[in-house]
Order: C-alpha cells, then structure tokens, then sequence
C-alpha cells in the first residue's frame, strides 16, 4: 500500500484546487477520494491505449488508409491501393462535389439578376 503521496497544484490552478475542496467537503469526501474516482476513471479509458487502433498497427497494418482530398492533385495521389469498391466511393464523393459545385454556381448565377 501507498503511503503519503504529494502532487504539485501549479499557482494558476489554486482556484481549481480549492473548489475541488469546497465540492468534497460539500459531498462528504476527501479530496484524496475525488481524485482517486478520477483516475479510476481515467485509466479504465485510457490504460490500454486506444483500443480502436494501436500505434503498431499504423505503422506495421496500414489500419488507416490516406484518403484524397480536395486539396491533393489528383495526378499525384497514388490511388493504386485502393480496391474497386474504394474506388467507387471516391468517384461517388466526387460526383457529390461537383453536383453541389455546380448548384452553388448556378444560385450565384441566379442572385446576380
């Protein structure tokens, strides 16, 4: 077991600090039992890492596949690792551009007369 455990409350964060006292002798706790309920909390969300992806599998699985944007040239974005479904999604977001593009100027179009 733990014995004394001392953490530092940085001067721009005393107000905090005192609240937090205010607030636990308010709720009949410690401040000690407060900041155990949060870092409960806390490593129950956190201690395993982000279980949705792994930095491992970034590097090493390629879990994460760069997507085209607007603002990539699409004569230098290799598109070569992509399947024809992907393919498809990406022509598919295409066509959903250019039909708001095209929308959008002819309102423009519209309001100018």
């Amino acid at each position: 077991m733990l014995g004394i455990t001392t953490i530092y409350v940085p001067k721009d964060k005393e107000i905090i600090w005192e609240k937090a006292k205010e607030v636990a002798q308010r709720e009949g706790k410690s401040v000690s039992a407060i900041i155990i309920e949060f870092l409960e909390e806390y490593v129950k969300k956190h201690g395993e890492g982000n279980p949705a992806f792994t930095l491992d599998q970034f590097v090493e699985k390629e879990v994460i596949k760069a997507w085209p944007t607007l603002g990539h040239d699409p004569w230098r974005f290799d598109l070569s690792g992509f399947d024809d479904r992907e393919l498809g999604e990406i022509r598919k977001q295409v066509y959903q551009w250019m039909k708001r593009i095209e929308t959008e100027e002819a309102l423009r179009r519209y309001e100018k007369r």
